[in-house]
């Protein structure tokens, strides 16, 4: 396959490994599937393609019997945008020696701007292929002690469901996974088509994370345990009143010193990342259509609507209505 495409052609990969979880690999195909369908129907420009890519190309039968065929070898997959990696069954030595080719192929993937994405276990490839490296990640977590004794540079958080750093994003588990690809297909085709694909196919997935807190993890790369330590805090306690004051105190310092340290380490002023969280929690509110938007404002810590309105606005785009409703 050649890497040349037309302007605007988005291609997302699916690679699927030795010893291939089958469903894992198809729901990530199917959710993609879908996504170019409603970014073609929406009007969007360019066209787009979904591929199952294995090493070799050749049917899969995976050690529950279900047999896939690939679109592609690794060597015919082209030049992708994006690139999931699904996870696998058993041990991760035999996978690994099998996928050599894989690790190199992700690193020229990235390098050339792709996003690269680990689901459930997938995610030991990235970090066997150095992409992970100096990063947080998150993994399958009954692979967790081997994943951090093989790959002591990574900061592994196994209690994240989704990481994301630098275009590499991780996903702890096969729902989660889904969740990402949501995440993704916002990132490239915008947040009409991932609400579309969000409510067509995981209505009542139980989440217990903001589906969007990943998008806070790259700002985590510093060396200021402090200001380390107040986001934690500020990411689960965004609705506290005083928030600031208290902020600060966790990290120890007056608030005028915590503001300069924020900044300095995050790039962010600290209200503007509270904003941000505020928004990001109210955005994960808005797609369930479970609570008004009135109710979301004070659920998230605005007192009065016509801040929630502006702020939103402002960081969004559009207001909480329009986004809601898909025009966003």
């Amino acid at each position: 396959m050649s890497d040349r495409k037309q302007p605007g052609h988005r291609r997302i990969v699916v690679y699927c490994p030795a010893q291939l979880v089958g469903f894992s690999a198809l729901m990530l195909y199917e959710l993609c599937w879908f996504g170019l369908q409603v970014h073609r129907e929406l009007g969007g420009a360019g066209a787009g393609s979904v591929l199952l890519v294995s090493a070799d190309g050749q049917p899969i039968r995976n050690p529950s019997g279900v047999r896939l065929a690939p679109d592609a070898a690794l060597a015919d997959a082209g030049r992708p945008d994006v690139v999931f990696v699904a996870g696998f069954w058993g041990s991760s030595r035999r996978t690994l020696e099998h996928e050599s080719a894989l690790m190199p192929w992700l690193r020229d993937a990235h390098a050339a701007g792709a996003i690269v994405a680990g689901v459930s276990n997938g995610s030991i490839y990235l970090a066997e292929a150095g992409l992970l490296d100096g990063r947080i990640a998150t993994t399958y977590p009954p692979y967790g002690d081997e994943f951090a004794a093989r790959y002591p540079d990574v900061e592994l958080a196994l209690d994240r469901a989704l990481t994301t750093s630098g275009r590499v994003y991780c996903a702890n588990g096969i729902a989660s996974g889904c969740d990402l690809a949501v995440l993704i297909l916002e990132t490239v085709f915008g947040a009409a088509v991932s609400r579309e694909v969000e409510q067509r196919f995981l209505m009542g997935f139980n989440r217990s994370y903001m589906l969007n807190a990943a998008e806070f993890d790259g700002q985590k790369f510093h060396s200021d345990e402090a200001i380390l330590a107040a986001q934690k805090w500020m990411e689960l306690n965004y609705a506290e009143d005083r928030f600031m004051e208290t902020a600060a105190a966790i990290a120890g310092m007056s608030p005028r010193n915590f503001r300069r340290r924020f900044k300095s380490a995050t790039g962010d002023t600290p209200q503007t990342y509270l904003h941000r969280i505020r928004i990001s929690v109210a955005k994960d509110l808005l797609r369930g259509r479970h609570h008004g938007i009135t109710d979301i404002c004070f659920r998230i810590g605005y007192s009065d609507l016509g801040s929630f309105n502006r702020i939103f606005r402002r960081l969004e785009g559009v207001s909480p209505r329009e986004f809601r409703v898909g025009r966003g």
